[in-house]
Order: C-alpha cells, then structure tokens, then sequence
C-alpha cells in the first residue's frame, strides 16, 4: 500500500538516495504568534503491521537525541525541501551492523526555520527531542553514519510518551503546540496502530 507524499531531502541526497518527490505543501497550522506549521505531501510505502515494518527496515536500534541538530534550508523556493541532520547516541541494537555507543546522523523529514517563523515537515513527522527515548527505524543513506528513517513518521516511536497522538488537520495548531506530539496530521490513526505493535514487541532496554 503506498501513499502520496513528498521526498525529504537536497537535491544531491535525492540523486544519491533516489527518493521520489511531488510536492504539495498546504498551510494547515496557523493560529497563534508561533512557527506556523507547512505540510508537504510526498510518495512512500504505508506499512500494514510491525511485520511489514521490520522486513523494510535494515536497521532497527534505540537511541537518545544528543542536542546536536543542524537545520537544512534551501537557499531558493523549489531547491530542494527542509530537513533536519540530527546526532543520536545508539543505547541498543536490535537489527543491523551499528553497535552500542555509536553516534551516527538521522537524517529527519522536517525542519524549523526560525527566519520565516516556520515549521516544515513531511506527513506530519516531528523531530526528535531530549526527552524522548526513541526506537528506530532505519536505512543507511551514501554518507558517512549517516541514516534514513524508513517510511517517515512509521520509523520514530517515542517510548516516553504514553498518550496517543491526537493532532488531526482539523486542529488549528501552532508548532508550540505540537511539540508534544509524535505526528500529527491525517496519519495519526495508522501511526498509533503501528505504535501499540512496535511498543509490546520491544521495550526500553
């Protein structure tokens, strides 16, 4: 099952990770003084279950973020869209060749733009956070410890948070107000669903 969305990366990370991109961005967040948040569109795979989710993901581990994250902008309107690099610290290794201790770089479809008063993500992604004690899923990218979250917002569970995410394209919302979600947006039902799977199959180690 695929859905529409937009690619996440510069033009060169494009090229080399052949990643697809139709855009359509929307403001669908707008209410207060905050970053207003843009949505953009983008085709990827929807995954059925945790099963479907593990057997596209080469790499699956537990992290920390580390507070290191270097925003990506795009210096003209069409160059390429926002994204995030963002250092982790690897705690666990449940799939793949990383090993505990690791620093590696994931690389995140979404970005603040502090100039323009923006949040820009792609499928209502939201960044990771020092709070969060997060599982991962990931595919290496061209560069050096440098790594994809497979299936955009389906890669990120936050062991942290308990509630599940509520934030739909109805709720008028600024980005202050989404800091606490996961994702928000249209997918929230189908990442819940993924979320209650990969939680009882692994735990915080």
């Amino acid at each position: 099952m695929k859905k529409k969305t937009a690619g996440i990366i510069s033009t060169l990370l494009i090229a080399a990770l052949t990643i697809g991109i139709t855009t359509k961005t929307d403001i669908i967040f707008a209410k207060s003084d905050g970053p207003k948040v843009y949505s953009i569109q983008a085709d990827y795979k929807m995954f059925d279950d945790y099963k479907d989710l593990e057997s596209h993901s080469p790499i699956i581990v537990q992290v920390k973020y580390s507070g290191e994250r270097e925003t990506v902008l795009p210096k003209d309107i069409g160059d390429f869209l926002p994204y995030s690099k963002t250092k982790v610290n690897v705690k666990s290794v449940i799939k793949g060749d990383l090993k505990e201790k690791d620093e590696i770089i994931v690389l995140e479809p979404a970005a603040l733009d502090n100039k323009k008063n923006a949040f820009v993500t792609t499928e209502g992604y939201n960044l990771l956070d020092r709070k969060g004690k997060y599982t991962l899923f990931l595919r290496a990218t061209p560069l050096k410890d440098t790594y994809q979250i497979v299936g955009m917002y389906q890669g990120k569970y936050d062991h942290s948070i308990t509630k599940e995410s509520k934030k739909d394209d109805n709720q008028v919302v600024t980005f202050d107000e989404v800091e606490g979600e996961e994702v928000f947006g249209e997918n929230v039902r189908h990442f819940n669903k993924l979320k209650k799977q990969v939680l009882k199959k692994h735990s915080w180690e």
